[in-house]
């Protein structure tokens, strides 16, 4: 990888992803490394064949690996068996469910909580989220009212920037902690409950649980824009957006979309850390002179 010494760089392969995957490759590949891709094409369907994996570094996308090895694809889902994996160097995802991890041979690694990631990924998805905002109704951000349910990495990100444009920021938030931040950037911030919805001109939800019932959204102005952001299952009870004739647009995918050179960047931060995390000899700490640098 670009940030190692040429004699550790190993052959990688990224199996599966979007555009932002896409550009990590040809990312590498101008910088001299030997990457490939598999799954970025319609073609690209089910299992990688094994000579594509030997010898290799296998990285997959943020979505992660299931239980049954399930790997989100450009055209579809891919599959990785653990079983074709034992001659490979090891596996990097975003996540990886432990039942499939425990049948894995070889070692593997998690990036999408590090702080090389989690992070620096909210950004590209916070702007892409009010870009959206700005295409799709006929009002500006400032002077409207914009609540943001979760103030986690990327409720943050993006109520902040929402914020800064003019908006009235509502954060809806059950935790009190949360609350108080929000209130000491200046929004307002109130628990989930009756309410909460009212008057809000934009939706934006980051809460990957259905925390929105039939009432909450019924509160909603006929007009409200609304953007799920969150993982799966989502903010809102099945159905209840659509049933009530809320125009609910769903977007698990935004980094890649809307900035995949800069999402490839932040990707690419997050493997090299691992990576070397595993070169790193026995008892030696981390942080310390074994050519890693702070995460940003």
């Amino acid at each position: 990888m670009t940030t190692d010494a040429p004699e550790t760089r190993p052959p990688i392969v990224v199996v599966g992803g979007d555009r932002r995957e896409a550009a990590l490759v040809v990312r590498w590949r101008e910088h001299g490394e030997v990457a490939r891709a598999f799954g970025h094409s319609p073609d690209e369907l089910g299992s990688p064949p094994p000579e594509l994996l030997h010898g290799a570094l296998v990285v997959a996308p943020p979505s992660g690996i299931g239980p049954a090895g399930q790997v989100r694809g450009a055209s579809g889902t891919l599959v990785l068996s653990p079983a074709g994996l034992g001659d490979t160097l090891g596996v990097i995802a975003g996540a990886v469910a432990p039942e499939w991890a425990e049948r894995l041979p070889v070692p593997w690694g998690e990036y999408r909580e590090r702080p090389a990631f989690a992070w620096p990924n909210a950004i590209p998805t916070a702007e892409g989220a009010l870009a959206w905002a700005l295409a799709s109704g006929d009002d500006t951000v400032a002077g409207s009212r914009l609540v943001v349910a979760g103030l986690g990495r990327v409720g943050t990100a993006l109520a902040v920037r929402a914020r800064a444009l003019g908006a009235h920021v509502v954060v809806v938030d059950r935790d009190a902690s949360a609350r108080g931040r929000a209130r000491a950037l200046g929004m307002e911030a109130v628990p989930f409950g009756p309410g909460v919805l009212r008057g809000a001109d934009w939706l934006f939800n980051t809460v990957p649980v259905p925390v929105f019932g039939v009432e909450d959204v019924a509160s909603l102005p006929a007009g409200a824009q609304v953007l799920d952001l969150a993982s799966l299952p989502g903010g809102f009870q099945a159905g209840v957006p659509e049933r009530l004739g809320r125009r609910l647009t769903v977007d698990r995918a935004v980094p890649g979309r809307v900035a995949p050179g800069a999402a490839a960047k932040v990707l690419e931060r997050a493997v090299v850390e691992l990576w070397q995390e595993w070169q790193r000899p026995p008892g030696l700490p981390q942080g310390s002179d074994a050519g890693e640098g702070d995460a940003p």
